[in-house]
């Protein structure tokens, strides 16, 4: 028995595959896919305490002034957003426009987890038994800190990006 979006409490989207176009693949079992090496996440390299930014700066990006370190900024702004981001190249021309969009997409993040929040215990008690309600709440605690973390470090790259040696662009 197929459930509506509206009843899943999804709202349609016509950019969706339609379900008669959608087919499991043969002997593939679907409740636990396993990563395959081509979409584990890569480890980050490690960088030099003598390189690191400024505190609140992402680990992942070599401290302004540092070659290259405008490229790791580009790359960790760009995971900071929807990855269809990446298709538009006025982004990384300019990169505190990309520095800009980023902070604005945290910041929208952040308010909806804030909504998302507040209405979980409510909307997912009928749903789910209540350890799965707290740790839904939890991994939205988690997640507001990480967003709070990554919010900082965009405004100090947008900072740094702004800076008057980095204006050559």
């Amino acid at each position: 028995m197929r459930t509506s979006p509206a009843i899943a409490g999804l709202k349609p989207r016509e950019e969706w595959l339609p379900i008669d176009q959608v087919a499991p693949v043969p002997g593939q079992s679907y409740m636990s896919v396993p990563r395959t090496p081509a979409t584990q996440p890569k480890p980050e390299p490690e960088l030099e305490p003598a390189v690191a930014g400024p505190p609140g700066w992402p680990a992942q990006v070599p401290a302004p002034g540092v070659p290259g370190w405008e490229k790791h900024a580009l790359a960790w702004l760009y995971d900071q957003m929807p990855a269809d981001y990446r298709q538009h190249q006025v982004l990384a021309d300019y990169p505190i426009a990309l520095a800009w969009a980023a902070i604005l997409h945290l910041q929208h993040d952040y308010r909806a987890l804030i909504v998302s929040y507040r209405r979980a215990s409510f909307e997912l008690k009928a749903h789910l038994p209540p350890e799965a309600v707290e740790s839904v709440l939890v991994t939205y605690k988690r997640e507001r800190e990480r967003l709070i973390r990554c919010g900082q470090a965009a405004r100090l790259l947008e900072q740094a990006l702004r800076a008057p040696s980095c204006s050559a662009r």
